[in-house]
């Protein structure tokens, strides 16, 4: 029977544990208290699929496979796994969302050096 998530790691707690299994803090320490739901991680699920549709698919799928993992860590109880997954789901994203707004940017120089180049010859 679970009884709370450790706030330290993020490992759920039964109700007859006094030490975290996983990081080892005891349930009475003052630093460690249990919380009634798990600790939120974020999945960036969505903005995976965003940029899977609209910005550069390798790293979208990357990182909307490193989201699913994410939440199925957290869901397990595994919250440092969880963290460190979302954490690459999210900078997949960025790089993906850099690498979109670059070549837009090199579209448009390129576009205005031919324009220049026509006007002038």
């Amino acid at each position: 029977m679970q009884n709370g998530y450790c706030i330290h790691c993020g490992t759920a707690l039964a109700a007859e544990e006094s030490v975290c299994s996983n990081c080892g803090w005891g349930r009475n320490s003052p630093q460690l208290k249990t919380r009634a739901v798990p600790p939120h991680v974020p999945d960036y699920l969505v903005w995976s699929i965003i940029t899977i549709c609209c910005c550069n698919q390798i790293l979208g799928i990357i990182a909307l496979v490193f989201a699913i993992l994410s939440k199925s860590d957290l869901d397990a109880g595994r919250y440092d796994s969880a963290v460190t997954k979302s954490n690459v789901a999210y900078w997949c994203n960025v790089a993906s969302i850099l690498l979109f707004m670059f070549a837009v940017l090199a579209y448009i120089v390129i576009l205005v050096i031919i324009g220049l180049g026509a006007a002038m010859g």
